[in-house]
């Protein structure tokens, strides 16, 4: 009887040093695992670039009492810009500045709205918001 305690014990404490070794391992491992992500997605000489596409008007998740609203942003200048909703599509070109403005009509309840801009070397951005035409405000 006495052996077999012995035994359970001396089990018991090699179960427990493993698995004691196999967390402190996986621990550190975690430990270093994000810094080699990070080092592995981001390039040392090329820094992120701002998104150049920008809605200025109008406003995302606005209500209007208007059934037509007007589009203008900027973007990178001579972009084409593609601005799409259910009921139209209307294409145009930024100018030298990279402005952009288009008319486009809404229906009543929700319009999603997506703004694509692609430029020369073929890059392409988008935005998409939502606008609510409510034909009940005044």
């Amino acid at each position: 009887m006495r052996k077999e305690v012995l035994v359970a014990i001396l089990l018991g404490c090699a179960v427990g040093a493993v698995v004691a070794f196999g967390l402190w391992r996986a621990n550190k491992a975690l430990q270093e695992k994000p810094q080699q992500f990070i080092q592995n997605q981001t390039p040392k000489n090329k820094e992120p670039q701002p998104d150049s596409l920008v809605v200025a008007s109008p406003e995302k998740d606005i209500v209007v009492s208007e059934a037509k609203v007007n589009v203008e942003g900027t973007t990178k200048s001579e972009s084409l810009v593609t601005i799409s909703t259910a009921k139209q599509d209307v294409v145009v070109e930024a100018n030298a500045k990279g402005e952009f403005s288009a008319e486009i009509e809404l229906d009543a309840g929700a319009n999603l709205i997506k703004v694509v801009s692609v430029d020369k070397e073929g890059n392409k951005e988008e935005i998409e918001l939502a606008v609510v035409y409510s034909t009940e405000l005044e």
